[in-house]
């Protein structure tokens, strides 16, 4: 990777964390009320049945509506979970109010006796961005886990990247090992990428 690679990502990095977390708390959850909206009009998801998403930390946009509406629904919902060495994740079936425990990183998680499944056998994966532009080029935490995971997976679910509007940029740096998402679903629009 160069260094203005480096340099550009971290910059963008640092600058769409502070406006993703200035965001007030009432935005915040219209923002995630939007959001379940607009993912639920995705036609890519006629006939998905198991769905990944994440519990949000760090001004992410909130998916804990559409977690509702798709178990209201019926559907399967997964969430990460790290190894207990905070250097894998695989994705743990979650159920109605079932209690979930924070990671070595302090993200909350489910439960270690939780069974994981296989990433093939998902449909869809709803990642948090840190950004994204029009190409499906994402910018996440900078850890890594989604891609790790995603690559060792051979077939890919589909993969929509959840985030506020505003973390749209112009164009991201790419990396060999960045995978692009199909969709990207936020408070304002639903974005097809190319």
């Amino acid at each position: 990777m160069s260094a203005v690679h480096t340099l550009c990502k971290k910059t963008l990095r640092r600058q769409l964390r502070a406006y993703r977390r200035s965001l007030s708390k009432v935005q915040q959850r219209r923002a995630a009320l939007r959001l379940a909206t607009q993912f639920c009009r995705l036609p890519a998801l006629q006939g998905c049945q198991r769905f990944a998403l994440y519990i949000a930390s760090d001004g992410e946009i909130d998916p804990a509506f559409l977690l509702k509406r798709l178990l209201g629904r019926g559907k399967e919902v997964y969430l990460p979970r790290l190894n207990a060495a905070a250097t894998a994740m695989q994705f743990v079936r979650v159920r109605r109010g079932e209690r979930l425990v924070r990671s070595r990183l302090g993200v909350r998680q489910p439960l270690p006796a939780a069974g994981a499944i296989d990433l093939k056998q998902l449909d869809v994966i709803a990642l948090p961005l840190v950004g994204f532009d029009a190409w499906g080029r994402r910018l996440g935490m900078g850890g890594g886990f989604y891609d790790r995971a995603l690559q060792a997976a051979g077939r890919r679910p589909r993969l929509v990247g959840l985030a506020h509007a505003g973390q749209q940029v112009p164009r991201l740096p790419v990396e060999a090992w960045d995978v692009p998402v199909q969709w990207v679903a936020t408070d304002r629009c639903l974005l097809r990428c190319p």
